[in-house]
């Protein structure tokens, strides 16, 4: 199985990758379906989030085959930053690399956020630092 393109959460002025797909039910709401010719990435684009304000915002979308139209005409007409109403669940973001969402133990900071129709119900957020030793995790 290839690694996918994660989509990008911004938290607190941090970039943090999730395989989360918070977009997923959207785009059929909009007639949207991309289709990509990446292995790397099957749902053919890359969603921005942000966490501000107890709530979770779309704030930008990269579609790979160019097909992006409804959604980035529904980011324009808001402004570019969308309440993300639509989507309940939870998502799990790592500080690393893109690909190195496949290795979380490699990840030196963690989010959880459990989402109910765009509003964050409940976050936490851990920074992990290599200690003196080098053999274990500080969780701070």
């Amino acid at each position: 199985m290839t690694i996918q393109d994660p989509e990008v959460v911004l938290y607190q002025g941090r970039e943090l990758f999730t395989n989360e797909t918070p977009l997923k039910s959207l785009p059929k709401k909009f007639g949207f379906n991309p289709e990509s010719e990446w292995t790397a990435n099957w749902r053919g684009y890359v969603g921005t989030w942000k966490v501000e304000g107890g709530n979770l915002y779309l704030i930008g979308i990269d579609v790979h085959n160019g097909c992006g139209g409804p959604l980035y005409e529904l980011l324009g007409r808001h402004g570019g930053t969308v309440l993300a109403d639509w989507y309940s669940g939870r998502i799990e973001a790592a500080g690393t690399t893109r690909q190195g969402l496949v290795r979380k133990m490699d990840a030196h900071e963690s989010l959880l956020l459990i989402v109910k129709n765009g509003v964050v119900e409940y976050e936490r957020y851990e920074r992990c630092r290599k200690s003196v030793m080098g053999s274990e995790d500080i969780r701070s």
